[in-house]
């Protein structure tokens, strides 16, 4: 039994205290002795023989020949940077030394570095292998690091320095709060000095201030894989330990708190490779060994695991400085440290037993009960760090700095807690596993049943299938009541199969059972699966003797109707059961009395949908007012409480485009709201139901997700949610109800507000089915008062980059007739904010591509604003400087079915527009000679050359209207032999470039005195044809082109005109395509494109 202090110990105080005694154990980090009577080891190396020692400066070259630069390691990589380690080095593999006694030395030298250490080097074999020959020269030095551990096994560095003449190049050691400095340039030109240390022992070798230092690296390493004996008994220390590990037995099986496991931080730092008790160093080696046997003897474990620790955060400093990979090259009162810690992770990896062998990869720990120290994380990055990555002064302050932290841990754990401690986290996934084994000791076994049971939150249908399959097979009625209570609680009948629990009522006792098939019906949150419980108790009931059914089948009838007078919040398909239920006992009334009631404040907006729908529909229900009145209760419970939730835009990058901008922004939501699919199975409901007149609750629900006007998603909601849900509502209305009347003018009047208002920064855009939906709802109110005293003035106001004018106009346009304006009213007309918005639109309107210029002809030729597609010709297609003609001539070729559809009067001020334009600016003023007159005046038809390049000439100056030939890579000679020709024959109608490629090219360009005259023609045939494809009818085309006709048609066909001459305007300035250019304000009366005649230009011929 335990003792009342034994009860009461702190086993984590009481094992700090032992653990923490010093033993009668010395040991130190680091060795260093002279050797003044050393052999001279006769050193030799390959392809330069014998070096003779104290080292030359003839031998010293000759070494340098052979050697490499040495690397150190930063990370996973191995790098040469003179600024970190500046040395000398030459392999093992080329070093020999024929000296016979030089071995003899270095066993005598290694028992000394290990008596010094602390490694009992009689216990087992170490050994000392060469890794390099170094060679320090003036400047030479290595900054601050840990040696890596070469090989498996390897715990400590050895340093023979042979003689050589030198100074500096003193080490510099430290370990944790201990340091040191050796020395080793005194005498060292006649003896040798032998340097050694640990391998996580920090050491820096400062430079070389003159001379040579030539020294051998070796690697000290275990060769034995158990653990050592202790160096001594302690037995104070071994009882202490051993009263102490007995008192954790004792708590444990008491009951009291103990902890699973303890973490010990030891004096050194392992790597994975060296992370076992073999390859333990000093008092780490001498402490693990005593603790081992006590462990043994009072079954504990013991292993190992590495610490990591990394801090994240910026660093405090208030100067320049240069990066850091873990190598400090600042005094230590320049070290940086952290202004904040943004990020810490800490983690217990490689958890391994004493020989080594993983056992877990990583290992969950409680700081607060199981480490020693207290706080293991703080003292350990209170340390020394491993490594560190700095970005330095960041010119305004200190950059980011990043911190690792390593250190190895003892781990010592009670036999009891070897799952748990071994498996971690996975434990209750082996416990289910290992359950399984058939070959589990009865002890293991209720252990395991102990752990599921405990934790049966993880998993509780796999503790079911294993601890009630168990204790079905057992007929353990005590284990298998624990384990239902366990596994439904919470869960009710959830975890388990029907089947399991009719197998037990037939292995087990009825009325030892019944309890807690009480308590999984009371536990279950679904009214189906209780149902389905009690429905396939009631059918088992049948199969048993008529004795038993005396009190089986009253228990069932009694559960049933606690089912019925306990009912859970109904969830999603619930309503066929709740209807069924009504059908089975008593009808609509049971619903009324029975049901309803209960369900009504537990249930949620679309399950009582579903469930007026479920009655409505059902036919073994008949139609009664008491139905109609059920069906009505449950459809106004759903509109109030189903979820009305606005969910707030996609949340990406806006890109507002400016104002000036012609491109369309791209919708981010093609898909409908998600609120407004609701609301609309809420109205599709009403109508299936016969119950419009609860569309009015539906308008409150929507007023209030806009009401508020300083909500700045009012308007996405009003587009996307509750103008589309007011069509559904009345898109097919030509009259409401009375009583509706007063909230759709409620809702209107917010939509109104919202929709037709802009708010900063998202630019304001309408949609035709909006619009309509919106100008449609208008007139349901039976008075013009809103459309006329809110809407017009909104309109009218509306920014020009407004997009979707044209839905705008349009609606209103069609829609216009159908408002009478309130008596008194003196306000803004229909037509007049028309024309504002034309005017609006004509400015932004698109007109990169010919079927938007066309849809745009489209838009004014529906409303007839014959005065909106003059001022769009003027302020969008005239002005483009790239491609007008063609535009041109592609608009004019697509008229025609323009003029069948809407007729030669409406298209006038179309083709008057285009023509006149063609006439004034594509043609302009024509030119005094024509093109056959100038070239008779030269000698063009004395150039005879009839050769590729002359003829293409020829035919280029004669016949193409084209201000330019280029005539690519002829070559020097063909381009001197044009340039002769053109010089002789036609000097005074083009001049001549060379293009300056390999072989040369020549570009020919014609004077105006030629080109102006032949573009003229060209012009003029083209407008010709285009008028021509503009119709064929005379008449008709009088029609079009009013009264321009005769100017139109005697320049382009070549005519005289029949009247006087008319004085033609200057052709409108030119602009950029993307421009802002500025249109005309629309006039009240049409605008003629030729102004007042006061001015004479010819454009025909005598």
């Amino acid at each position: 039994m335990a003792t009342e202090s034994q009860n009461h110990v702190d086993i984590r105080k009481e094992l700090k205290s032992v653990l923490n005694t010093k033993l009668d154990f010395t040991a130190s980090f680091s060795f260093k002795q002279h050797f003044p009577l050393a052999p001279n080891p006769s050193l030799s190396v390959q392809e330069i023989g014998t070096i003779g020692l104290p080292l030359s400066q003839r031998d010293a070259d000759a070494i340098k020949s052979v050697a490499e630069q040495a690397p150190f390691g930063m990370g996973e990589r191995t790098v040469v940077d003179k600024s970190v380690r500046d040395t000398w080095e030459v392999d093992a593999k080329l070093v020999n030394f024929r000296n016979p006694h030089w071995a003899l030395f270095m066993t005598q030298a290694v028992r000394s570095v290990c008596e010094t250490l602390g490694v009992n080097y009689a216990a087992s074999e170490r050994r000392c292998d060469l890794y390099k020959m170094l060679l320090y020269e003036t400047g030479s030095h290595f900054l601050p690091h840990v040696d890596t551990e070469k090989a498996d096994g390897m715990f400590a560095t050895i340093i023979v320095v042979l003689p050589s003449e030198f100074t500096g190049g003193d080490a510099h050691l430290s370990h944790g709060s201990l340091s040191t400095v050796y020395d080793s340039s005194k005498d060292s030109s006649w003896q040798t000095t032998v340097l050694a240390w640990y391998t996580d022992v920090t050491h820096e070798i400062k430079p070389i201030e003159s001379g040579y230092r030539l020294a051998l690296a070796y690697n000290l390493i275990h060769t034995k894989q158990s653990l050592r004996p202790a160096l001594s008994k302690n037995e104070k220390f071994s009882s202490q330990v051993k009263e102490t590990l007995i008192s954790w037995n004792e708590r444990a099986k008491a009951g009291l708190p103990t902890p699973n496991k303890i973490l010990y931080l030891l004096d050194h730092m392992y790597s994975r490779a060296n992370l076992r008790a073999s390859a333990l160093k000093g008092a780490d080696d001498h402490k693990i060994a005593l603790l081992e046997l006590v462990a043994k003897e009072l079954d504990f474990h013991l292993g190992f695991a590495n610490i990591a620790c990394h801090l994240q955060g910026a660093g405090d400093d208030d100067g320049p400085r240069h990066k850091s990979w873990g190598y400090d090259h600042d005094s230590d009162d320049d070290e940086v440290g952290f202004m904040e810690i943004y990020e810490r992770e800490v983690r217990v990896e490689e958890f391994v037993d004493l020989d080594g062998i993983r056992i877990a990869r990583e290992l969950d720990f409680d700081e607060k009960h199981e480490t020693i120290p207290y706080n293991l994380v703080a003292d350990i990055e209170a340390g020394p760090y491993d490594d560190q990555q700095y970005e330095g002064y960041m010119g305004n302050g200190a950059g980011s700095l990043e911190r690792w932290y390593r250190r190895t841990v003892l781990v010592l754990w009670p036999d009891a807690k070897d799952c748990e401690v071994r498996f971690s986290g996975d434990y209750f996934a082996y416990a289910l596993e290992r359950f399984g084994n058939s070959n589990l000791s009865e002890s293991s076994r209720d252990e395991i049943i102990n752990h599921l049971i405990a934790n049966v939150h993880k998993n509780p249908s796999a503790v079911w299938e294993a601890v009630g399959d168990f204790a079905l097979d057992k007929e353990d009625i005590d284990l298998w009541i624990r384990c239902v209570k366990a596994c439904g609680a919470g869960n009710g009948l959830s975890v388990f199969k029907t089947e399991d629990i009719i197998q037990a009522l037939d292995v087990l006792a009825f009325d030892k059972v019944k309890s807690s098939l009480e308590f999984l019906l009371q536990e279950d949150k679904s009214n189906q699966r209780r149902y389905d419980m009690l429905t396939a108790l009631k059918e088992w009931a049948t199969t048993i003797c008529p004795e038993e059914q005396e009190s089986v089948l009253p228990w069932i009838e009694e559960q049933f109707h606690t089912f019925l007078r306990s009912l859970k919040a109904p969830t999603k398909g619930e309503q066929v059961l709740l209807v069924e239920l009504c059908v089975d006992r008593g009808g609509i009334e049971f619903f009324r009395d029975n049901i309803f009631c209960q369900i009504d404040n537990q249930s949620d907006g679309d399950f009582l949908m579903s469930l007026a729908i479920q009655l409505f529909t059902n036919k073994q229900l008949p139609p009664s007012e008491t139905k109609t009145t059920m069906i009505r209760e449950l459809l106004t419970s759903s509109i109030l409480r189903v979820k009305f939730e606005v969910t707030p835009p996609k949340s990406q990058t806006s890109h507002i485009l400016p104002s000036w901008s012609r491109i369309p922004q791209a919708k981010s939501e093609d898909s409908p709201d998600p609120l407004f699919v609701t609301v609309q199975n809420v109205i599709l409901t009403c109508h299936t139901l016969g119950l419009k007149d609860l569309e009015d609750l539906v308008l409150e629900r929507l007023s209030a997700i806009i009401e508020n006007p300083l909500d700045s998603d009012s308007r996405r909601r009003t587009e996307r949610i509750v103008l589309p849900s007011l069509d559904l509502i009345f898109g097919h209305e030509t009259a409401i109800r009375a009583e509706s009347i007063v909230n759709l003018e409620k809702i209107l009047r917010l939509v109104v507000d919202a929709y037709l208002t802009a708010t900063s920064p998202t630019i304001l855009s309408f949609n035709q089915k909006n619009m309509h939906t919106l100008l449609h709802s208008l007139t349901l109110l039976n008075t013009g008062e809103l459309f006329f005293t809110s809407v017009l003035p909104k309109l009218s106001q509306v920014p020009p980059d407004t997009m979707g004018l044209a839905s705008a106009f349009r609606e209103l346009y069609d829609c216009q007739s159908r408002f009478t304006p309130p008596e008194g009213y003196s306000g803004i007309s229909v037509p007049t904010v028309v024309d504002s918005l034309v005017a609006k639109y004509v400015k932004i309107a698109p007109a990169r591509s010919d079927e938007q210029i066309l849809q745009v002809f489209h838009e004014f030729l529906n409303i007839k604003a014959d005065t909106g597609i003059v001022s769009y010709l003027n302020a969008r297609i005239f002005t483009q400087t790239q491609q007008v003609v063609q535009t041109l001539e592609r608009i004019i070729t697509s008229l025609r079915p323009l003029i069948n559809k809407y007729g030669a009067d409406a298209l006038a001020p179309v083709c008057r527009g285009i023509m006149m334009y063609w006439v004034l600016t594509v043609l302009g003023k024509k030119p005094d000679l024509d093109a056959a007159s100038v070239l008779a005046t030269t000698g063009i038809k004395q150039w005879t050359c009839t050769c590729a390049q002359c003829n293409q000439t020829k035919n280029f100056l004669n016949h193409k209207p084209d201000r330019a030939l280029s005539l690519a890579r002829i070559g020097a000679p063909l381009r001197k032999h044009l340039e002769q020709q053109i010089g002789h024959f036609a000097y005074s109608m083009a001049t001549y470039d060379t293009i300056r490629t390999t072989p040369q090219g020549l570009t020919i360009t014609k004077t105006d005195r030629l080109w102006k005259p032949q573009r003229w023609q060209a012009a003029q045939t083209k407008g010709l044809a285009l008028l021509q494809r503009m119709s064929t009818d005379e008449d008709e085309l009088t029609r079009l082109l009013g009264e321009n006709y005769d100017t139109v048609t005697s320049v382009l066909r070549g005519t005289k005109r029949k009247e006087a001459p008319v004085d033609l305007p200057n052709p409108p300035v030119a602009g950029p395509l993307t421009g802002t250019s500025t249109a005309a304000t629309r006039p009240t009366k049409k605008r003629k494109i030729i102004p007042d005649p006061s001015t004479v230009i010819d454009l025909t011929s005598d």
